[in-house]
């Protein structure tokens, strides 16, 4: 058989592409070739089969890129909070969709110590959540440069931002 993704569909590869006949409601049945389909036991056993939760969509196939599977595909990439609220068209008022596409599009490759600061903190934030420290962490040479001038001029300064970001402390 062969799957089109687009229209939702399942076809017979023999398909003849003729009706035997409409319904009332003007759809049009499947040819014979199309509807022998479903007396198969292997394309019966793939239809029982449960589709995956959203954690286990990271094992699934991604090789198609057409809308429905695109769908699929944020799941495995993780952005389908992102998706869901473009989606939704609440997207003009949310900051993370304007800085994700500002990301995608290059408007802050020249601002390397905020691109630092946004590594650092997720980086902070994915430890935390994993329950493991900070040590040995490696920051963005921008960032580091500049939590090390605040340190020379103010170290009450960098003790602040190290209060509120992530960053070395005056020591490293």
């Amino acid at each position: 058989w062969r799957n089109d993704h687009q229209h939702l569909c399942i076809f017979s590869t023999q398909c003849s592409h003729i009706s035997p006949t409409t319904r009332l409601d003007e759809h049009a049945l499947p040819c014979n070739d199309c509807a022998s389909l479903l007396k198969l036991e292997e394309f019966k056993k793939v239809l029982r089969v449960a589709m995956p939760s959203n954690e286990n969509y990271k094992f699934v196939s991604f090789q198609f890129r057409n809308e429905v599977l695109g769908k699929h595909f944020v799941k495995v990439k993780e952005f389908k909070e992102l998706f869901d609220i473009s989606l939704q068209g609440n997207c003009e008022n949310s900051i993370f969709v304007h800085f994700a596409k500002g990301a995608i599009q290059g408007k802050y490759k020249e601002n390397d110590v905020f691109l630092g600061l946004v590594k650092a903190m997720t980086q902070k934030i994915d430890c935390d959540e994993r329950g493991v420290g900070m040590q040995n962490s490696h920051y963005a040479p921008a960032w580091d440069e500049f939590v090390q001038i605040v340190c020379i001029y103010s170290p009450r300064a960098h003790d602040f931002l190290c209060k509120h970001f992530s960053a070395h402390t005056a020591r490293n």
